[in-house]
């Protein structure tokens, strides 16, 4: 999936807690790595991170507030990881802006492997056009389980996102559903 579009795009949450290379895992003639996009306000970024350690091999490009740490910038872009300021606070940042920068830089198609924070802003922004649902056969629970959205939801089931031209097939143990957004 990852080998079919542009850029890959996760949040800083998912960086801290599975330290990911976002490569395609592909070693056959036809697999491109896509660009890698990682959403952090506060420019957490470890500078001992795979993503870090492999900035000058495959493009990477993180956005993140005007008050981010300079300092901190700087050390990346030593890297090869290039920084881009984002318009909104640290933990709200302008995402219409980040797809405007991706459309400047004619990356067309991004597949985002979000937490529940980003899935939430991106769905709130109305920026998403295809929704991919991975279902583990696994049930987890709790009060405190994190979904796969976060944000304040509807306050009705009228206004629910309701999708589309939906498909489901079962792959491996894990359940996809494939489906588009109308907004």
């Amino acid at each position: 999936l990852r080998n079919q579009y542009d850029a890959l795009m996760v949040g800083i949450g998912t960086v801290l807690a599975d330290d990911p290379l976002l490569n395609t895992r592909l070693e056959n003639e036809d697999s491109r790595d896509p660009v890698r996009i990682i959403v952090d306000g506060q420019l957490l970024l470890p500078l001992d991170s795979q993503i870090v350690k492999t900035g000058h091999k495959q493009c990477t490009l993180v956005y993140t507030s005007h008050t981010a740490d300079k300092s901190r910038e700087a050390a990346l872009k030593q890297k090869g990881i290039e920084v881009i300021r984002l318009d909104g606070s640290s933990d709200a940042l302008d995402l219409e802006q980040l797809v405007d920068d991706l459309g400047r830089r004619e990356i067309i198609s991004v597949l985002v492997e979000g937490g529940a924070g980003l899935n939430a802003s991106l769905l709130e922004q109305c920026l998403v056009d295809k929704v991919y649902w991975f279902i583990a056969p696994k049930m987890v629970g709790g009060v405190k389980a994190p979904g796969p959205i976060a944000g304040d939801g509807v306050p009705t089931m009228d206004e629910a996102l309701v999708l589309h031209d939906m498909q489901v097939q079962q792959i491996g143990a894990d359940i996809l559903i494939e489906a588009y957004t109308r907004w």
